[in-house]
């Protein structure tokens, strides 16, 4: 009972994670090196600063077309079970996670065909402030050495513009191979592309599209640009009685 309990909860979950990134997300703004992603098996390693930051995880795995795990803590995982359906593993899995990743390709039937396999690690091991990263824990180092993959790097930063709703603005880094120099080479491009994505996001015009950004999601109109289309009919329905 509690694994068919577990299965129902983890499906639910997925829809109500999809339906929070379309309906409470403004928009999913994309760039950088999605073009040298590893054909096979990866380490994607985003900073963690925001609550949103899981939610978008599925839908950029999603998007990205692989099947994915996310180490999780122990206790957190042990208390949400369930997330197991959505491709959680324990911290402590250590086992588990090398053999996913060492798998390189899996058949999906939901994905269709043979996927990349990507375990997502949050380097820094906990939700933290919105500002460079100055250390991160060892699990980077230690599964990219054991699997012999790379790590690529990935910054996130949801913002608030001129919209009502958050927008999450994404930059992709080219992947990093293995050194005993890995986790200085990792923190040297997260905090080179969190650099990038705030210059950026400081440039924009507030109400505008993020100009030569990969769209991942449209953006959804805002209230103001609504009742402007609704005022813009009742203009029209008035001016056309008063022609008749």
């Amino acid at each position: 009972m509690r694994r068919r309990i577990s299965v129902w909860m983890g499906a639910m979950t997925k829809v109500i994670i999809m339906r929070s990134v379309r309906k409470n997300i403004h928009a999913v703004w994309v760039k950088g090196g999605l073009d040298t992603l590893p054909k096979g098996s990866y380490i994607l390693a985003p900073n963690h600063h925001s609550w949103w930051d899981a939610y978008l995880l599925w839908f950029i795995t999603r998007k990205l077309g692989c099947d994915f795990r996310v180490l999780m803590d122990d206790g957190q995982l042990s208390k949400f079970y369930f997330f197991r359906h959505l491709g959680a593993i324990g911290a402590s899995e250590i086992r588990t996670a090398l053999r996913f990743l060492q798998s390189g390709y899996l058949k999906s039937d939901s994905l269709k065909g043979n996927v990349p396999s990507v375990l997502v690690i949050f380097p820094e091991g906990e939700l933290s402030a919105a500002s460079k990263l100055t250390q991160i824990e060892k699990g980077l180092d230690y599964f990219s050495e054991k699997a012999e993959i790379p790590v690529v790097p990935l910054a996130m930063r949801i913002v608030l513009r001129g919209a009502q709703l958050p927008e999450a603005f994404l930059n992709f880094g080219e992947p990093i191979a293995f050194s005993p120099n890995l986790s200085a080479d990792y923190l040297s491009s997260i905090n080179a592309l969190l650099t990038d994505l705030e210059e950026d996001i400081s440039t924009f015009p507030p109400e505008e599209p993020a100009e030569d950004y990969l769209v991942w999601k449209a953006p959804k109109p805002r209230f103001d640009e609504r009742m402007e289309k609704f005022l813009a009919l009742g203009k029209f329905g008035r001016s056309g009685r008063g022609s008749a």
